[in-house]
């Protein structure tokens, strides 16, 4: 059997992808979030960056940063996501000096835009540490727990197989692809057939047409 290779794009793709989810991990590490939704965040889901900035912006831990967002932005996690990013991404712009190049639209594209999402929360945890003053603490980010559908962020155990998970995720994603590419070389391959077939059909035709007239 033929195997079929991936374009080189792909491959690029989710090493970049990789690339920029360990800077945000090691940034959330920073302000002490380690409870994320680690296959929401790579497959693009907005819930799972929603409950990122809410952890953010709504933290106790961070009691100044939650009462100007509550207080003069009226930010809170009843809002609509729609009105919750567009406030988070006002904020960011007002408060943390960011220039965002992502719309909300975008930001609640489900599935696309994910490395510049993830780099956008990646600049906001970078500008709210260094809002807060804090140093940087001496422990490296060599895990993150992986959070479950529906769990809440307090209590969610570290686990060491953190790079596993990763890895069969991104081997999952690097399969799916390869069989996308299969079956759309295959259905090009039939297009192609199909086309030479009506070609050799239609010079049939204007041969046939020729001698009979």
């Amino acid at each position: 059997m033929q195997n079929i290779m991936a374009p080189s794009g792909i491959s690029d793709k989710y090493l970049a992808l990789h690339a920029s989810f360990q800077v945000l991990k090691k940034e959330l590490w920073n302000l002490q979030i380690t409870c994320i939704d680690i296959p929401g965040i790579l497959s693009g889901s907005p819930l799972s960056f929603i409950h990122i900035c809410q952890e953010i912006f709504l933290s106790p831990a961070r009691p100044e940063l939650r009462e100007t967002c509550t207080n003069t932005y009226r930010l809170s996690s009843g809002m609509t996501d729609y009105r919750f990013c567009d406030t988070i991404l006002r904020i960011s712009r007002t408060e943390l000096g960011l220039n965002p190049r992502l719309s909300t639209e975008q930001f609640l594209n489900n599935g696309n835009f994910v490395v510049r999402r993830i780099e956008l929360i990646t600049d906001i945890a970078r500008a709210v540490y260094k809002r807060e003053g804090k140093h940087r603490p001496e422990r490296t980010a060599s895990t993150v727990s992986l959070s479950r559908p529906g769990s809440s962020s307090g209590g969610c155990p570290e686990t060491p197989a953190e790079s596993a998970t990763l890895r069969s995720i991104f081997d999952l994603i690097r399969d799916i692809n390869i069989k996308v590419v299969a079956i759309d070389t295959k259905v090009t391959d039939k297009f192609e057939q199909l086309e030479a077939r009506i070609s050799l059909l239609e010079t049939r035709y204007r041969v046939f047409s020729s001698m009979s007239n």
